[in-house]
Formats: C-alpha cells, structure tokens, sequence
C-alpha cells in the first residue's frame, strides 16, 4: 500500500526535471530481449531442473539452447552495438574488471555459504528455525567484530592488503566446509563461519 501511494504521488508532486522522450528512439531493445531470454531461460533451467530429471525433460533441453543462443547473441551484441543496454566494453578497465571478478566470485561464496548452510542444517540434521539461527550466529558476531577492528586498521593499512585478506579468509571459511558430514553442528561451523564473517 505505501508503494502505491508514492508510485501515485511522486508523478504529482515531485519535479526533478523533464523526460527525454526522444531517448526512446535509442533504446537498446535488442539488447533487452537477448538479456531477458538468456536470464530467464537460466533461471527456470536451474530453478527447475531438480525437479524435471535435468535434461531428461523437453522443455529443460528447450530453455538451455535458447538461454545459450541468447547469452552468445547478446554478449556479441554488447560488444558491438553503439549504445547497448549493457556495456561489457567496461570490463577491459583493470580495476573495473577485477572488481566485478571478485565480486562474482563472492556472490557465488556468499550465496553458496548462506543459501545451503541453513536448508543443510533443516533438512539433514532436522533443526528448527531458532537451532539454526544459533548455528549462524557466530557469522554475525565477528563481522560486527570485524566493523571495529577494520575502522581502525583502514586509516593504517592500505586498502587493497586488507582487500585480499577479506578475501583470503572468506576463501578459507568456504574451503573449511569441505569436509561437511552429517554430525557437523554449530561447534564444526564456528571456525569456518567466523573466518567468513570476519572476511566479509
């Protein structure tokens, strides 16, 4: 309800300045379609692929060519185009490039860590929600630890050192779950979640 409010009134009252309808006419449309099928394509393959035996099903085999055909089309559109919806020309800007590398890399840490944690927790070990919030909270506890001691070691330390140590002991809380089995609780978690929060 409030949202509706603001969409209503924002359009009445606030006047930032006036649309440039002639951008329209620029508009990477092409771009848009190709991102849209290969994104949403990959999404429905990996949403529902568990479920439909992979590519044991026709309409799975179906989205993966499309979301492939696209995400080539539209990575080669994105290349070349003048004005294209997504500039991957952008990449080629070292920093710009290892920035959006890392953070890939620790969206794929992160989503893996605390998507996967809390459905192991609940379905192989058959914890209830306030058992696993005490399983996690020592992620929470040592990045709050972590605020203070990088507020004061970033006006020493050049930021880039303490980028890869973030990075080297999110690296090493993901890699410490490697030898996960069916027994591990909060007391086996602590150490690999501490050194994640601590790195995040």
């Amino acid at each position: 309800m409030p949202g509706l409010i603001v969409a209503l009134l924002v359009p009445r009252y606030v006047h930032i300045d006036l649309p440039d309808l002639s951008l329209l006419k620029k508009g990477d449309y092409l771009g848009i379609v190709l991102m849209s099928g290969f994104l949403g394509c990959l999404e429905y393959v990996l949403e529902e692929s568990t479920r439909k035996n992979w590519f044991g099903d026709d309409i799975i085999v179906t989205c993966t060519w499309i979301s492939a055909i696209c995400g080539f089309l539209f990575i080669v559109h994105a290349l070349t185009a003048k004005e294209a919806i997504v500039d991957l020309r952008a990449l080629a800007v070292r920093n710009f490039g290892i920035g959006s590398l890392l953070s890939f890399m620790i969206g794929i840490g992160l989503f893996t860590s605390v998507f996967l944690t809390p459905v192991f927790l609940s379905r192989v070990r058959g914890f209830r929600s306030l058992h696993i919030g005490y399983a996690l909270l020592s992620v929470g506890c040592f990045q709050l630890l972590s605020i203070g001691i990088y507020g004061f070691v970033s006006r020493h330390i050049d930021m880039r050192i303490l980028l890869v140590f973030g990075l080297v002991c999110f690296g090493l809380g993901c890699y410490l779950y490697t030898p996960l089995t069916y027994d591990w609780g909060w007391q086996e978690l602590l150490l690999p979640q501490a050194l994640r929060g601590f790195g995040q």
